[in-house]
């Protein structure tokens, strides 16, 4: 959803696609949850790529799969179809914030698109780290979708990108139609309720000053 709103004609054009899910964590980007064929849909959507690769980064990121390089690039297995279309997919991960990364490993490379899950960087002490980050995504000038759990916490989290000086490219917040197709029972609230990734946020560097 993300590509094709962002900048179409690029995604469906592109031959290789670097991927990066800034603040991710084993219990849901990876192990734990998404699985493996998920992220090969995105290349069944983009027939034009040939070779992705995506990159976890987040201090979550187990130290198992984070190599201290962090240069840990793993060949994926794709489908039959793929395979016979000399298709590849790449996976690594770093056990670091985003903007150490970006900063300090001599392997960090400029992605064609950044995605963060149900950030919850609304709230501090989330927002204090989620900062220099922002930083250095709205510096690389990059197609970026952010999301939340539900409106609250996604209007939250737009006010924290509007701060930053992010250029939105939707109306703030937006019902994400890629959500998970459940709501769960939130166990703060009396009658609350919230899916993973309901709302989504997408943007690319900053405004104009």
């Amino acid at each position: 959803y993300g590509m094709y709103s962002l900048d179409e004609t690029f995604f469906t054009q592109a031959d290789s696609l670097t991927i990066h899910v800034v603040g991710a964590a084993p219990a849901f980007e990876m192990l734990g949850g998404a699985p493996n064929c998920v992220w090969e849909e995105i290349m069944h959507c983009l027939p034009a790529v040939k070779k992705m690769h995506v990159v976890f980064v987040g201090p979550e990121v187990s130290n198992c799969f984070a190599d201290p390089s962090d240069k840990l690039d793993n060949a994926i297995s794709c489908c039959p179809d793929c395979v016979r279309k000399s298709r590849s997919r790449l996976f690594s991960f770093v056990a670091k914030t985003y903007h150490d990364y970006a900063n300090a490993s001599k392997h960090f490379t400029k992605p064609d698109f950044v995605a963060a899950f149900n950030t919850g960087m609304f709230e501090e002490p989330d927002t204090s780290s989620w900062k220099p980050s922002l930083d250095i995504i709205l510096d690389m000038d990059v197609p970026s979708i952010f999301t939340s759990y539900n409106k609250f916490e996604a209007e939250g989290d737009c006010k924290i990108l509007r701060e930053v000086g992010a250029r939105m490219t939707t109306e703030g917040p937006v019902l994400n139609p890629f959500s998970v197709d459940y709501h769960t029972v939130d166990p703060s609230e009396v009658d609350g309720f919230f899916k993973s990734s309901m709302y989504c946020i997408c943007f690319r560097g900053r405004t104009e000053a």
